[in-house]
């Protein structure tokens, strides 16, 4: 679990590919969830942490740098690691490093859409949950994210998830 530099076309092809299959349903069909200069300037800022096996990346997390916390977002571990703990571990990397750097918390926003139940996302809610993060607010997503709203097939929400660290 390191921060190195990654080139573009073996990170955003894996990010891509899982965003698609875990919450395809709720964006209209083209939209990726990292494009070649959102990777960029992920880089420029080191926020990406990559898990390697065996000389291949098997999964990836950013770490945005906020004022007193750290920001988790785009985990993503490849289909046919699963149920190796890449993901907790990534989590736990992510957990020390904030603490190392003086943080106090870990920040996590998970889309959901607001008119109906969404078996995957429930999962994922959950397992941020047995790593400690709580639910502290729900947020419109047009509100914070306007430029978006136009991609999304369904209208969505976010789950404000916090972790004392």
């Amino acid at each position: 679990w390191y921060q190195r530099r990654v080139r573009a076309p073996i990170l955003i092809p894996l990010v891509n590919t899982i965003y698609e299959e875990c919450e395809g349903h709720l964006w209209k069909p083209g939209h990726d969830r990292i494009t070649p200069a959102v990777f960029e300037q992920y880089h420029r800022d080191r926020e990406l942490v990559v898990a390697e096996m065996d000389g291949e990346i098997v999964g990836c997390v950013r770490m945005g740098r906020m004022v007193g916390y750290r920001e988790v977002a785009m985990l993503v571990v490849r289909t046919d690691q699963r149920g190796k703990r890449i993901g907790s571990q990534l989590m736990e990397y992510i957990s020390d490093s904030a603490r190392e750097d003086g943080c106090t918390r870990l920040e996590i926003e998970l889309l959901y859409p607001r008119h109906q139940a969404d078996k995957w996302k429930s999962s994922v809610r959950g397992w941020y949950e047995r790593l400690g993060f709580v639910w502290d607010r729900d947020e419109d997503f047009g509100k914070y994210f306007p430029g978006f709203v136009e991609l999304l097939a369904l209208e969505c929400n976010f789950i404000v998830m916090k972790k004392p660290l």
